[in-house]
């Protein structure tokens, strides 16, 4: 990113709730979600800033699926607050799903587009929390994965359930 772009876009880097769930708004309506064929199926997850720079740069438009949005997400998101990615990996690798998490001082959100989830005390209630409202209680889910951007790649861990 050069200093113009960022200078451009620092007004979008959120210190508070509501102001992460208003950049999520605005990133949506900059998004087309466009599921991965069977040539990407295990696609990896570009940077936050290009996948930011994607939706506002050039065509204004991110075209992309879930991983891709949220990482886009992250980008501004990870300013203020301690960020993951958290995908959900269910038995059909096509049902998985990737949300942005983050830290606050009442406890840890995730954003899945433009839905901001209530505080929880611990990952393992949220990801509970995320797996029950995006899949309806249906046992799906084999594992989750929380990754880091460390500036040059993703860094992931895979919990497995029990």
């Amino acid at each position: 990113m050069t200093k113009e772009q960022f200078a451009k876009y620092k007004r979008y880097i959120p210190s508070s709730l509501s102001e992460v769930k208003k950049v999520a708004e605005l990133l949506y309506k900059n998004f087309q979600y466009t599921p991965d064929d069977l040539t990407k199926a295990y696609d990896s997850i570009d940077s936050p800033i290009s996948c930011w720079l994607r939706a506002f740069e050039n065509s204004g438009r991110l075209c992309d699926d879930c991983d891709g949005f949220h990482s886009a997400l992250y980008w501004p998101v990870s300013y203020n607050f301690e960020c993951r990615l958290l995908t959900i990996v269910t038995q059909n690798i096509k049902d998985s799903h990737t949300f942005l998490t983050f830290k606050t001082n009442d406890g840890y959100y995730y954003v899945d587009y433009t839905y901001l989830s209530p505080p929880f005390a611990n990952m393992d209630d949220l990801v509970m929390h995320a797996e029950n409202r995006l899949y309806k209680n249906k046992t799906f889910m084999i594992s989750y994965e929380l990754s880091k951007w460390d500036g040059g790649r993703w860094q992931t861990s895979r919990r497995y359930l029990s």
